[in-house]
């Protein structure tokens, strides 16, 4: 397993695009990341996920929230 940090970009900014971190932890959940953790209501999360040669993981976790919350957020890994 590695550990990764995730940075969503443009949630819970002046009220646009909110997203409770419980529920963006029960999202994430489904992908299979492990040991999920937030940071605040920021967007920032670290995870554990076996080591991935995929370079297609943000997209795969933008692609998530898009069809979960409906939001298109850029995510940096």
């Amino acid at each position: 397993m590695e550990t990764y940090i995730a940075f969503l970009r443009g949630i819970n900014v002046s009220g646009k695009n909110i997203i409770r971190m419980e529920d963006l932890k029960k999202c994430l959940n489904e992908l299979n990341l492990q040991n999920i953790r937030t940071y605040i209501q920021s967007g920032n999360i670290i995870f554990n996920f076996l080591k991935s040669k995929n370079p297609e993981l943000k997209e795969i976790i933008r692609e998530k929230i898009l069809y979960k919350f409906g939001f298109n957020i850029p995510v940096i890994i």
